[in-house]
């Protein structure tokens, strides 16, 4: 029902099916009474219900999703029933789970059900078997929670049993719930508790004795406060007893530990930071001098004394247990072991930064979202704050640069080529101008220690070239100009980098042209400005926060093939084999890492540099064929490529909130790869040709795959 009903008579009766409340108005304070076999009166998110209810027999109380709030009186309805006053407005749909014929309201649906302090329970029993009420009411009657339900609220009860499957949370966040008379756990059952940093926490107070069973789940609910290093909270009291215990509790934070304890009439639990313990320093024995011997003393006589002058001493009173004193917070206190948890380098070299952090103000949240995290969330988070994409944007420039320089590579001796397409050696054209659009596509797997990474690029190569003869010889000297934009992000932590390059670039040809027998040399050389831009998202408990920074890197790369080429017999036109091996060198120099907007968690430092090379040794076969009077050519490469020394990137860094410089490491990749590729090159009348190539280097953990189309003209 939604709009207003105030303006109507009488009230409304609920024999079978559902009453809903789409409105704050839709009962207009009007009564309600629950009759028949399994009536249900549902309230939608946000709706608040203030009409009295009575209930007969049983039902079903729903907030389906969201939050409903009951502010009424709930009854018992005593048969025969009575109508309200005038003509009920009944609701029928189809029946529902039939209920026991005895007052009891059961709460259903996976929402919240709030009953406010103005709500009084009389002669009715409650159970919650879906979602959670939050009873902040009266009632003299029980309070049953069975599996998929839970309880919270301030409210006062008569009795308690908490099913298994059964949750209990009280308190509306830190809060205590009263039971007059009994409470019983049941095996699988659930206590969650909220702890604060003063020492307060949930509590559920029974007047009657606590059966205890199942489990307690803690959790902090200041983020931004001091918690002492040592905290006992009081978190169930019972005036009649305990019997039992509670199985333990249900927890998994790596750098915190949680203890139960109980004596006649309450429950304890005692919250520990794990810290690191210092060595125990040997105690040094100071040499004693020998003992002279003692002379015997005479023993003066001593006068009997008379039994009736010795004074009869009263009874020892026994001593009553000391109170533990609540423990100031932590602003003194050991820090935790960051370091118990760590995996791997990375983590270590983070985890000891952080054991000299100030983690006092506003970042005293950092310290408390780090110790409710468990052994994998800590580690993730380690890596969040480690700043990893700093180490992997040198290599991502070598990289980027040595694809510009394969561009180079795949054009030298493109003129001694359409020379020889066109007339012959003797006609050498004067000049070749070509033009590449490329895209590049990166997957590397993480090793444990690093994050893996995706890089996706683009760009685009233009160059011109010429044949020269020198002392006889051809050799053919080219330049090029060339631009690429890539996206770098980690996979495992929210990190990217976006570079942003300008490459320049010479290449040469010398030896035997592409379809003479004999030696072959080509070489490249670029120059490569990097222009970084990063970001790190920093996300765990309850930081959320974003540091980005630009920079520079510049990279001088080096390419150099020598390959052989071996004529080979075919009758569908030339083909050759050309066995080659090949080397690629990159130094690349990357600017100072110094972020901003995240605060102490912000990085400054330096990427350490990168010296990357590679050689490959691998085999290219070539054929050249007449397509409808056009000349196509096609080759295809496979080689073994080995990254030569130290593959791995690194970074020094500091923590704006630390002392301390800590090495934070780039993913280490395979060394070892296969490349295979292909192209296909048409020429379009005397000075054109188009070619499409397309290239993947494999290994272990990486996947790369380049796809280019190219253009050249000759003049």
């Amino acid at each position: 029902m939604t709009g207003d009903s105030s303006g109507f008579e009488g009230g409304f009766v609920i024999e079978d099916g559902a009453l809903i409340a789409g409105s704050d108005q839709a009962f207009g304070g009007r009564s309600i009474s629950m009759v028949g076999r399994g009536p249900t009166l549902g309230i939608l998110d946000g709706v608040t219900v203030g009409s009295d209810l009575l209930v007969q027999n049983g039902g079903h109380f729903s907030v389906i999703e969201g939050q409903g709030t009951f502010t009424g009186e709930i009854s018992e309805q005593t048969p025969p029933f009575d109508q309200p006053g005038g003509i009920p407005f009944t609701v029928l749909v189809p029946d529902v789970e039939e209920e026991p014929t005895f007052p009891l309201l059961t709460k259903i649906g996976a929402g919240e059900l709030v009953f406010t302090d103005e709500v009084n329970v009389v002669d009715v029993d409650l159970a919650v078997a879906n979602g959670l009420l939050t009873f902040n009411g009266t009632t003299n009657r029980a309070i049953m929670i069975r599996d998929a339900g839970a309880l919270g609220g301030n409210g006062t009860l008569m009795t308690l049993a908490v099913g298994n499957g059964g949750t209990l949370a009280p308190g509306n966040s830190i809060g205590t719930l009263v039971v007059t008379g009994d409470t019983s756990f049941a095996a699988g059952s659930r206590f969650e508790v909220e702890l604060a940093a003063n020492g307060t926490s949930d509590r559920l107070e029974v007047g009657g004795t606590a059966a205890l069973d199942g489990s307690v789940a803690p959790s902090d609910v200041d983020p931004a406060a001091d918690y002492a290093a040592r905290q006992r909270y009081t978190i169930l009291t019972a005036a009649g007893g305990i019997a039992d215990a509670f199985d333990g509790v249900e927890e998994d934070a790596a750098l915190v530990e949680y203890e139960l304890s109980q004596d006649d009439n309450n429950v304890y639990l005692t919250r520990i930071v794990v810290t690191q313990e210092p060595p125990a320093e040997p105690e040094e024995e100071e040499p004693q001098a020998p003992e002279e011997p003692d002379e015997p003393e005479e023993e003066e006589p001593q006068t009997p004394q008379d039994p009736e002058d010795e004074e009869p001493q009263a009874p020892e009173e026994p001593e009553e247990p000391e109170e533990e004193e609540p423990q100031a917070e932590g602003a003194d206190d050991p820090l935790p072991d960051f370091g118990l948890p760590a995996e791997g380098s990375n983590a270590t070299q983070l985890a000891m930064v952080l054991s000299e952090f100030d983690f006092s103000g506003r970042d005293e949240t950092i310290l408390n979202s780090l110790l409710n995290l468990n052994e994998a969330e800590l580690n993730l988070a380690y890596r969040m704050l480690g700043g990893q994409i700093h180490a992997e944007v040198g290599r991502a420039s070598a990289e980027l640069s040595q694809v510009f320089n394969g561009a180079m590579l795949d054009a030298a001796g493109s003129v001694v080529a359409a020379s020889e397409g066109a007339a012959g050696l003797g006609s050498m054209p004067v000049a070749l101008s070509w033009a590449e659009v490329y895209g590049n596509g990166l997957d590397v797997d993480g090793d444990g220690n690093a994050s893996g990474l995706t890089r996706d690029s683009y760009g685009v190569a233009v160059g011109t070239e010429t044949g020269l003869s020198v002392f006889g010889d051809q050799l053919t000297v080219g330049v090029a100009l060339g631009y690429s934009d890539a996206h770098l992000a980690l996979t495992e932590v929210s990190e990217t980098a976006d570079i942003q390059s300008l490459h320049l670039g010479i290449y040469t040809e010398s030896g035997a042209a592409p379809t003479e027998t004999g030696i072959a040399y080509t070489s490249a050389l670029s120059y490569g400005r990097h222009d970084i831009a990063t970001e790190r998202n920093i996300a765990f408990g309850s930081v959320d926060r974003t540091a980005t920074d630009e920079y520079m890197a510049n990279s001088l790369n080096v390419s150099v093939k020598t390959s052989y080429n071996v004529a080979l017999d075919n009758r569908f036109g030339l083909a050759m084999a050309s066995p080659f091996v090949a080397l690629h060198y990159s130094q690349v120099e990357v600017g100072d890492v110094d972020e901003t907007g995240a605060g102490s968690l912000n990085l400054s430092g330096s990427d350490n540099g990168d010296d990357w090379a590679a050689m490959s040794v691998g085999v290219t076969t070539t054929g050249t064929f007449s397509v409808g009077g056009n000349t196509v050519s096609t080759s295809s490469t496979l080689a073994y490529e080995k990254v030569l020394g130290d593959s791995i990137g690194s970074a020094t860094l500091m923590l704006d909130g630390s002392p301390a410089s800590f090495e934070v490491q780039g993913v280490d990749q395979s060394r070892d790869r296969i490349r295979a590729g292909a192209q296909g090159t048409m020429a379009i009348g005397d000075s054109t040709s188009l070619s499409v190539a397309l290239d993947g280097i494999f290994a272990e953990d990486r996947e790369e795959l380049n796809v280019s189309t190219s253009v050249s003209f000759t003049f």
